[in-house]
């Protein structure tokens, strides 16, 4: 199963390093945002700004004392304290450009034993097939998505595994789809009852 931003317990801010070390003590995988501060340093945060830190500044705009002062999680620090076998659902929040998509390569070729990209923006997907090697890539559905829009992107070669809200597993005819898929995000379940499918928050121990 993959822990949600890392936070596992109250009082562990989300996508911070302590959240992240507390999952990696029990042996779990782990989903995070990605965004690109102003000089490119990929960083751990969900949305485009700061907001829930009481700040309107914007991801893309953040300095590196910045990231310094707000406590800001760099994706390197992350990867630093992985374990051989933990896996990474590593989701780009903004639209690659070749600069970004150049800092993330390095990353990857360095963990790509680890790492899954997935991503609600298609573009990125295609972008990372087309530049990386032996890549594995998902397509993150939005809530309201139809079984049109999920048959529509079966058989892409930049899609290998779908991404779906978690009320979706109870639709039988998207569970008999033959390719991999992954539900988020849910909240409030006991340890016995999480798939290894499943992305989380909030778990019960």
């Amino acid at each position: 199963m993959f822990i949600h931003r890392g936070l596992i317990n109250k009082g562990l801010r989300e996508n911070h390093i302590s959240a992240f070390k507390k999952c990696l003590q029990k042996n779990y995988n782990i989903e995070i945002d990605v965004h690109f501060s102003k000089n490119n340093i990929l960083v751990c945060f969900h949305d485009f700004n700061l907001k829930k830190l009481f700040n309107k500044k914007k991801i893309k705009d953040l300095t590196s004392q910045d990231i310094k002062k707000y406590n800001i999680t760099k994706l390197k620090d992350l990867l630093k304290i992985i374990k051989p076998k933990t896996k990474i659902l590593l989701e780009i929040k903004p639209l690659l450009d070749q600069i970004n998509l150049g800092k993330l390569e390095k990353v990857y070729n360095k963990y790509n034993k680890n790492i899954l990209f997935i991503s609600f923006i298609e573009k990125n997907l295609i972008e990372i097939k087309n530049k990386f090697k032996n890549v594995k890539l998902g397509y993150i559905f939005k809530r309201n998505s139809k079984y049109s829009d999920i048959k529509k992107k079966l058989n892409k070669k930049h899609i290998n595994f779908f991404v779906l809200p978690k009320d979706f597993e109870k639709i039988k005819k998207i569970n008999k789809i033959k390719i991999k898929k992954f539900f988020y995000t849910i909240k409030d379940i006991k340890l016995k009852n999480i798939k290894k499918n499943y992305i989380v928050e909030n778990i019960l121990h």
